[in-house]
């Protein structure tokens, strides 16, 4: 009985678990620089972490305080 449950556990792990990037895509980007002041300065910055993402190397996130 517990080997039929690991193998159901292991093909929902393989199947809904899946290892994807989901990087941004331009129109993405360009949505998101659209309200910063230095939008070109923004969307060049996006653009090289996504290009970092993708070709496996860490990238850098911001970590903002929550604000009360």
């Amino acid at each position: 009985m517990r080997f039929p449950k690991k193998i159901i556990f292991v093909l929902f792990c393989s199947i809904f678990l899946n290892n994807y990037l989901h990087a941004l895509t331009n129109n993405e980007i360009f949505e998101l620089c659209r309200r910063v002041q230095n939008s070109k300065e923004c969307i060049r910055k996006l653009k090289i972490r996504r290009y970092n993402l993708y070709r496996g190397k860490p990238i850098e996130i911001p970590v903002e305080p929550f604000k009360k």
